[in-house]
């Protein structure tokens, strides 16, 4: 599988020189490969979203390269400029970031940076705020009027509308009931699915990871401690929680039936992986 984006050795320190100086990635080198729902994990301070803030230009590596289909992204001011158009980043809370008067507006704001013609940016405004789950009634109304799960499927949709090659979303269902983060995920799965671009995820939820991800690399202390299936990344639970990550829930649950006796196989990460194991199980008794 072709790699999308690559980092090569990049560092990264804020406040360099002064007494706040803190080295934020050391090293770091990843590959991203197309076509994949990629989970970036790790605990509060680790890196992440300094990473993720590189893969589009944000932010400058001091040393070392950001590669996007083989070329630097930062070898010029016009390949830096570009690439945020390429690479689709999506903050945490992105509701909070909704300015404009409607919903058509809020969402038509990247397409016009990339000056499309207006039908092009009509288009593509309609049909990624129904890619999104929202119906042509939204496009009037106003984001402010909206619920918190439906404001973050309109932030979302203005990343779509840009037609990125990668989205990057950080913490894309964090602070959602569990219906609206059903929904995100359920998104995040058919964009990938039908569009077969690359999704990069930041998440803490080790349910949402093991639910969604086919990669998962994880950040600890500045550096790149992980990189795998999910399998092979929550097999290692103990190294996890010496970095203070987690492993699934419902993993603790059917290790546990499996140490008091029970026939359940490890490497159970999922909810739904869980019920059909205890499903059988429970036939066979």
């Amino acid at each position: 599988m072709s790699v999308v984006i690559k980092t090569e050795n990049i560092s990264y320190i804020y406040g360099e020189g002064t007494p706040f100086e803190i080295r934020a990635l050391d090293d770091v080198s990843v590959n991203i490969e197309s076509s994949k729902i990629v989970a970036l994990i790790g605990h509060t301070g680790s890196g992440k979203s300094t990473l993720i803030q590189h893969l589009n230009a944000l932010l400058k590596p001091d040393s070392g390269r950001v590669l996007f289909d083989n070329k630097d992204i930062n070898e010029s001011k016009k390949t830096a400029y570009d690439i945020k158009f390429k690479v689709g980043l999506c903050f945490q809370y992105p509701e909070y970031q909704l300015f404009e008067s409607t919903v058509f507006e809020d969402i038509a704001f990247g397409p016009k940076n990339m000056k499309l013609p207006k039908e092009e940016i009509e288009k593509r405004v309609i049909r990624s705020c129904r890619f999104v789950g929202l119906g042509d009634q939204f496009l009037n109304k106003s984001p402010f009027d909206l619920s918190g799960g439906e404001k973050r499927r309109v932030a979302i949709a203005g990343i779509i509308a840009m037609e990125p090659e990668v989205l990057i979303l950080d913490e894309p269902t964090a602070g959602l009931d569990p219906q609206g983060k059903e929904q995100i995920k359920r998104l995040i799965v058919d964009y990938a699915k039908k569009t077969g671009r690359t999704v990069i995820i930041v998440s803490h939820s080790m349910e949402d990871v093991a639910e969604i991800a086919e990669k998962i690399i994880v950040m600890n202390k500045a550096k790149v401690s992980m990189c795998g299936t999910v399998d092979e990344v929550f097999s290692r639970a103990d190294e996890l929680i010496a970095m203070s990550l987690n492993i699934p829930q419902v993993t603790y649950i059917c290790n546990e039936l499996r140490n008091q006796g029970y026939d359940i196989p490890a490497g159970i990460y999922t909810f739904d992986a869980a019920v059909a194991v205890l499903t059988k199980l429970g036939k066979g008794k």
